[in-house]
């Protein structure tokens, strides 16, 4: 009689155990899951970030490469004008304001 109630205290230890070490594996997956999610979570806000800051280093770029075309353009005229020896006029000034005014423009707009 004894021998049987022990028997039946062993198996029922064993059924407890195997219990436990089944809700741990399920805790264990759930805190796997969880922290994937949180992982996702914070990759797409990092993504989505890195998005905006290379549209606005995009725009930047083409407001540079614009300003920049416009230097340029002052600096023929006022390339020109020198080599063909003309006398100064509003052309010329407008060249030369331009090539300050959207160099200094750009440099600004660079550093935003």
């Amino acid at each position: 009689m004894e021998q049987n109630k022990t028997s039946k205290y062993f198996k029922y230890a064993i059924g407890e155990i195997v219990l436990v070490v089944i809700g741990i594996l399920i805790a264990l997956q759930i805190n796997n899951w969880s922290e994937k999610n949180k992982l996702r979570t914070t990759e797409t806000k990092i993504l989505n970030e890195l998005k905006i800051a290379l549209e606005r280093d995009l725009l930047n770029i083409k407001i540079n490469i614009r300003s920049y075309k416009m230097v340029n353009r002052a600096l023929e005229i006022i390339k020109e004008q020198l080599q063909l020896n003309k006398p100064t006029n509003d052309s010329l000034s407008y060249a030369f304001n331009n090539t300050v005014r959207k160099s200094v423009s750009t440099i600004f707009t660079s550093y935003k």
